[in-house]
């Protein structure tokens, strides 16, 4: 818009002399401020509105999308979820929501020309972001999974049912089988103190990931009025040349 205005004012008829610098720069200002104040309002626009949207981790919703096997359980192994998943689920005991995820884990399993793939947080995260598996993991800060390639290449997205947090513990019955099961880890992990650690560290992690993204933010305004200061620099040399030219004795 700028460049177009710019060639219009320079190939137009002037009725006065040197006055192509003041026309220029003018011309300059006016489309680089329009353009600034259009990019920053999309800007802003686009940050706020963010991409996210209807919760849906409740256990109204998930319950019947897990047994009726819409969705599946995915938890990385190595976390006491994972073993959960291989435990329960077995015959028809439905005492806990956790069972109806590993029978639907089980019933694929068992399906025929299904093969058991070892899962990782990877492979869970790109799952879950196609919304065909729930990705199970104790609660954590969202922002550690950001630091991932997986965030930045657009395959996890903000949004609760991407990531579906359980703490160290959730609402059993008072029979359910594998309850003392949990609550042997529950009290180690608090025993240990391996939560407290595990939050100081994730709040660490936090930091760096928000300074790092503060400053590779791709939709850093300043970036875009880049173009107006070049735009302002080579029309005020245009205006200093006129003013120079001017000023020197006509021969």
């Amino acid at each position: 818009m700028a460049v177009f205005a710019s060639v219009l004012l320079l190939s137009s008829p002037l009725e006065a002399e040197r006055t192509a610098g003041r026309l220029l720069i003018t011309a300059w200002l006016v489309a680089s401020f329009s353009l600034a104040t259009c990019l920053q309002s999309l800007l802003t626009t686009t940050i706020t509105a963010g991409s996210g949207w209807e919760a849906d981790n409740t256990v109204d919703k998930l319950y019947y999308k897990l047994e009726s096997g819409q969705l599946a359980p995915c938890s990385p192994p190595g976390f006491y979820l994972d073993v959960l998943l291989g435990n329960a689920g077995r015959g028809n005991k439905r005492d806990n929501i956790i069972d109806a995820m590993a029978a639907v884990a089980h019933r694929l399993e068992s399906s025929a020309g299904h093969l058991k793939t070892p899962h990782s947080i990877t492979s869970c995260m790109e799952k879950a972001a196609k919304g065909t598996h729930v990705f199970l993991i104790t609660a954590v800060a969202r922002c550690w999974y950001k630091k991932s390639l997986l965030y930045r290449r657009g395959l996890i997205i903000e949004g609760e049912e991407a990531l579906l947090a359980i703490p160290t513990g959730f609402a059993m019955k008072k029979s359910y089988y594998l309850r003392h099961e949990i609550d042997h880890i529950a009290r180690r992990l608090v025993e240990t103190g391996w939560n407290h650690r595990r939050a100081r560290k994730l709040f660490w992690l936090c930091q760096e990931q928000e300074n790092s993204l503060r400053e590779l933010n791709p939709w850093n305004i300043r970036l875009f009025l880049g173009v107006m200061c070049i735009g302002c620099s080579l029309s005020a040399v245009v205006l200093g040349i006129e003013l120079v030219v001017g000023c020197m004795p006509a021969r």
